[in-house]
């Protein structure tokens, strides 16, 4: 493991996919999404998604899209970090990698739905509207009755309007 400083960040890559999913797949309790997902994700989703590289490894990634009916606001779907690189704000760099881009210069809010049982998501949450400066709520989103199987509900996490641009660099 490189130190923190030897982090690069950029725009996920096809070639990415396949790294992506396998860091999904060794990441539980994360929903591991069909391969072809991830190939979307880097395809389609690559510029509001990122990948955290320590040389040639993917060690990082938060996929995250504008809906299309919400082109202010950046939903992050998925965030997933190496266990051997987790608490050491691999996240937040990824999240402010993704705000400082161009193509989220409109972004005045942030989504994301999280599981209650989540603790360690939520507080990336709430520490990125501090960050941001943004309000924090979250509220109920979707139920058990939503899901066929025995997953979790999901609750909807909403951070803005964003007070302060996060400004980074993109890679080195």
């Amino acid at each position: 493991m490189s130190k923190d400083s030897d982090i690069d960040f950029r725009e996920p890559r096809l070639e990415d996919a396949p790294k992506i999913f396998e860091l999904v797949k060794d990441s539980p309790p994360l929903d591991v999404n069909s391969e072809y997902l991830y190939i979307l994700i880097c395809h389609h989703f690559s510029k509001s998604s990122v990948v955290a590289l320590d040389g040639s490894k993917v060690v990082g990634m938060i996929a995250g899209y504008l809906p299309p009916q919400k082109q202010d606001t950046l939903f992050i779907w998925q965030v997933v970090a190496d266990k051997n690189y987790r608490k050491m704000g691999l996240a937040q760099k990824m999240a402010k990698n993704i705000l400082s881009r161009e193509y989220c210069d409109d972004v005045k809010y942030i989504e994301a739905t999280v599981t209650p049982s989540n603790i360690p998501s939520r507080k990336f949450f709430e520490s990125l509207a501090e960050e941001t400066n943004g309000s924090f709520s979250i509220n109920p989103l979707f139920t058990k009755e939503h899901f066929s199987s025995s997953h979790e509900p999901e609750d909807l996490i909403k951070i803005g309007p964003i007070q302060i641009r996060l400004e980074v660099t993109t890679s080195r």
